[in-house]
């Protein structure tokens, strides 16, 4: 994943709490660290983590909090 991409899509995805893409980078820079950045994980773990999200979000959209997504995903506690 690109730098840029993530950037757009933090701010899209967080309309309305961020004022644009210069204070997504703001935040990105000091959640993450610099070599962060640079991480390329497999593919298959890529496609994986992005099946996960969309699930994730699909559940938000049904009105679906945390308890229904661990149900759903089977997320192990701890």
């Amino acid at each position: 994943m690109n730098l840029d991409y993530l950037l757009d899509q933090l701010t899209w995805r967080l309309n309305g709490l961020l004022r644009d893409r210069h204070e997504a980078e703001l935040i990105a820079t000091k959640a993450f660290r610099h070599n962060m950045w640079a991480t390329t994980p497999p593919a298959q773990a890529t496609a994986d983590m992005l099946d996960l999200l969309d699930r994730t979000e699909a559940i938000q959209d049904a009105g679906g909090g945390f308890y229904d997504i661990e149900a759903v995903l089977g997320l192990p506690y701890g």
